[in-house]
């Protein structure tokens, strides 16, 4: 049993090191396991890594797994009653539920529980509380060391009234995430697996107290633990390299308690790492924040730094750039990637860029599903509903295009209703009537023909919401009904061929996986909230957390392409030249618009009194 360090400064090579060394010893005792634990999004990219450099293609013994990935493996291997998991969709329905049985008890926090994202801001500090072992009970001591009277009271003291009814929810029904890693420690010394292992933790800039927690089960049986650390040995003591060394100091008390041994850390010098190749990019990262820096004295073209004049030039020069590269320098275009730290602002520019020079690109992003015609079909009907047929909202439904009323239809049907301002379900029931002079009695036959259209669409929804199953799942079972009725899947399906012959594939990913999402949101909803009576304003807010929270992740359609990311979200692994656009003033360094529901002063407020939460 014990602990080393591999150190080195970004790039060095870290990560080459410690798998090159785990991929020899796995060879050399084929009957142990190897572990690999790494963050989330890095697992595949990591498998990948290790594929390429072990001698043989393949890793037999070595498995690489996320904290949460690895829970699951020892649940697998020695049993136990684990509850459902509480996905992070599931937990905004539930957050959603709570804000509306509970707003009179949140005197601070209830009157913005409705503004879009603070569900999620909600959720946020909730799960980071879990992370943190901050149970709801414990939230007690953090209201004591709060001022009477104070905003910081208030809200904690409303954080917790949600935070008791979020506990209660989930007690015998199911566990979150977070919790998962609390189980594995009550369990993790069954496991014959984890038993004299090898582990390698890689890519983490810190741990949360319930990770240390499963850190320190697991110094204490397996074999050997090395840890990775970010950290210039030269400029140790900088605000730079915080964080790693309070990780640092984390792992050696934690090792310390366990009278664990602690080897002398491995310092990589950086020779093999991504920047050896590069001198100026290394000398970059040796002086970049550093309280000591020096000048490149040297020739360079690694690094070039260009000014224009708005983002669409900027756009318009890195794409002669890349033709540059690619026709005269040997070039793939998938050796070269763009990143911003404003992806949305720069989205328009990079599209009219690329297109007009026909360089084939990829944009990097989770897409959300708001403005797909088939999520705002069924927010538009619901709202039809619940607002009683208001102008706006009838017709916002009829322009979606999912309807069977055409676009010339809509537009007859629009002026008549204008013309005598109907509104109201009753209204939209019986036969229209009246006349005017731009109206004839054919054509005024013709509008109704047309009311009677759409009424027999949307009757059987009006009357299940009014009428039939109040719970939670009466309601989506309402809309699910209306939505087969209205045969929504073959219209998207027709939707998803158009563009496919319009050569939109991003498009067309989207429209293939649309109607499964909608219905894994329905499903979530039955079975998170099934029984529970909710009124019908209340399943509309409630519908519309769930799709603020739902996304499209799109697949690079061929390999071959500009990768266009964010720079805090993108991975680029293997790539060879790199532009950087947007460098300006609020978005390198981003503006931090909002610090969620505690702010950075209230933050360090309670880090003075020893509560530890997140950076």
């Amino acid at each position: 049993m014990a602990l080393q360090l591999i150190t080195g400064s970004c790039g060095a090579g870290k990560s080459y090191i410690i798998y090159k060394k785990m991929i020899e010893e796995s060879m050399k005792y084929p009957d142990r396991t190897f572990l690999c634990i790494v963050p989330e999004q890095y697992t595949m990219q990591t498998q990948k890594q290790l594929v390429e450099l072990h001698p043989h293609h393949a890793v037999m013994n070595i498995d690489i797994v996320s904290f949460q990935r690895l829970a699951y493996r020892v649940f697998t291997e020695v049993g136990g009653d684990l509850l459902p998991l509480l996905d992070d969709l599931g937990k905004s329905l539930v957050l959603q539920k709570i804000a509306q049985s509970q707003k009179k008890q949140l005197p601070y926090l209830g009157g913005n529980l409705k503004k879009p994202g603070y569900i999620d801001e909600m959720k946020s500090i909730l799960s980071e509380l879990e992370q943190y072992q901050i149970k709801a009970e414990d939230m007690d001591r953090l209201i004591a060391l709060s001022e009477e009277g104070s905003l910081l009271r208030g809200k904690l003291r409303d954080v917790q009234t949600v935070y008791l009814q979020f506990e209660e929810y989930l007690r015998n029904r199911y566990v979150t995430p977070e919790g998962i890693l609390d189980v594995l420690c009550r369990v993790i010394d069954r496991s014959s697996m984890i038993k004299g292992c090898t582990v390698v933790l890689d890519g983490f800039t810190g741990f949360t107290a319930v990770q240390n927690q499963v850190i320190e089960k697991l110094l204490s049986l397996s074999r050997q633990v090395y840890v990775t650390v970010t950290i210039d040995e030269d400029s140790r003591g900088q605000d730079l390299f915080q964080m790693s060394e309070t990780m640092i100091r984390g792992l050696y008390q934690t090792a310390a308690r366990q009278k664990i041994e602690i080897m002398e850390p491995i310092a990589v010098s950086g020779n093999q790492g991504r920047f050896a190749g590069a001198p100026a990019l290394q000398f970059l990262e040796k002086n970049l924040f550093r309280s000591k820096t020096a000048a490149y004295r040297k020739e360079q073209n690694e690094i070039t730094i260009q000014a224009a004049a708005n983002p669409l030039e900027e756009m318009e020069r890195v794409a002669g750039a890349i033709h540059r590269l690619i026709r005269r320098e040997g070039y793939r275009y998938q050796d070269i990637a763009v990143v911003t730290g404003d992806l949305p602002g720069y989205e328009t520019y990079v599209v009219q860029a690329f297109e007009k020079e026909g360089i084939p690109y990829f944009l990097d992003r989770k897409q959300s599903v708001l403005l797909n015609p088939f999520v705002e079909y069924i927010r538009a009907a619901l709202d039809m509903v619940v607002s009683g047929f208001r102008y706006e909202s009838v017709f916002r439904y009829l322009r979606t295009g999912m309807s069977d009323i055409t676009q010339d239809e809509t537009d007859l049907l629009e002026n008549y209703v204008l013309a005598f301002g109907i509104r109201g379900w009753k209204r939209w029931s019986e036969e229209f009537v009246r006349n005017f002079r731009h109206v004839n009695e054919e054509e005024l036959k013709k509008i109704n023909e047309i009311r009677c259209k759409f009424v027999e669409e949307v009757k059987d929804l009006t009357k299940e919401m009014h009428e039939g199953d109040k719970t939670a799942k009466g309601r989506t079972q309402a809309l699910y009904h209306f939505i087969v009725k209205s045969d929504i899947q073959s219209k998207l399906k027709a939707r998803e061929l158009l563009v496919e012959r319009m050569g939109k594939a991003s498009l067309v990913k989207e429209y293939a996986q649309i109607y499964g999402i909608i219905m894994g949101l329905f499903d979530k909803i039955v079975e998170v909230l099934g029984e529970e009576k909710i009124s019908l304003r209340d399943y509309q807010q409630l519908l519309e957390a769930g799709f603020l929270k739902l996304k499209v992740g799109i697949i690079p359609p061929t390999a071959d392409q500009i990768v266009v990311g964010d720079v805090e979200r993108s991975r680029l692994p293997e790539i060879k030249a790199l532009f950087f656009v947007g460098v300006n003033d609020g978005i390198i360094p981003k503006r931090v618009e909002k610090g969620g529901i505690l702010t950075e002063t209230e933050r360090e407020h309670l880090k003075a009194a020893d509560i530890e939460l997140a950076p």
